[in-house]
């Protein structure tokens, strides 16, 4: 038995409608599904409603209220241990490569979705911020080893510099060998901004 009532918060609040009716999550559209579960391209209609979530999602649970009556807990294991390992600054998650991503996360729960879906997650937050100061880590990332790496590294390049990523995103396409980034890049191209 729900005990919602009439509330609606969360399907309100929700970044990317994934509640289409009371009572019902639509995973497809769920930022938590979306970034630790889903395993390949992430929709690029969703992209643009991620904002800057690149692990998981709490707007419901910070809307909720019942969570008026959680408490927090006392237990210290619970507590990070390191800010910047729980909240590290974008560019820095960009830059990862194996090792490092290796040496920060192994043992934590991001370990498991491995580096190409946190750094896929990270390019698509970084579209979303807008600034400058990912080009360089975005542009570096185009030659990834990993499909979707390159795919969302040139969405959010795109999403940044506008036709100013042409010129970058001409180059990638000529030795892009994966099938599904070539029709990302030349989605991006076609749309003439």
């Amino acid at each position: 038995p729900t005990l919602c009532g009439s509330c609606t918060r969360c399907l309100k609040a929700c970044p990317t409608s994934a509640f289409p009716q009371p009572h019902v999550l639509d995973a497809r559209r769920c930022i938590s599904y979306l970034t630790i579960e889903h395993k390949t391209a992430i929709d690029a209609h969703l992209r643009p409603l991620l904002g800057n979530w690149i692990y998981g999602c709490d707007v419901c649970q910070d809307v909720c209220p019942f969570q008026r009556f959680a408490l927090p807990t006392t237990e210290a294991t619970f507590y990070p241990s390191d800010l910047d390992r729980i909240a590290p600054k974008l560019v820095d998650i960009l830059a990862l490569d194996d090792i490092t991503f290796h040496q920060r996360y192994y043992g934590s729960p991001i370990y498991r979705i491995k580096r190409e879906r946190l750094v896929r997650n990270a390019c698509i937050a970084a579209g979303n911020w807008g600034h400058t100061d990912a080009i360089p880590p975005l542009r570096s990332l185009l030659s990834d080893l990993d499909p979707y790496i390159r795919m969302h590294a040139a969405w959010s390049l795109h999403r940044i510099m506008k036709t100013d990523s042409h010129l970058w995103l001409q180059a990638q396409l000529r030795h892009e060998t994966d099938i599904h980034v070539r029709e990302e890049i030349q989605s991006l191209l076609d749309t003439g901004n």
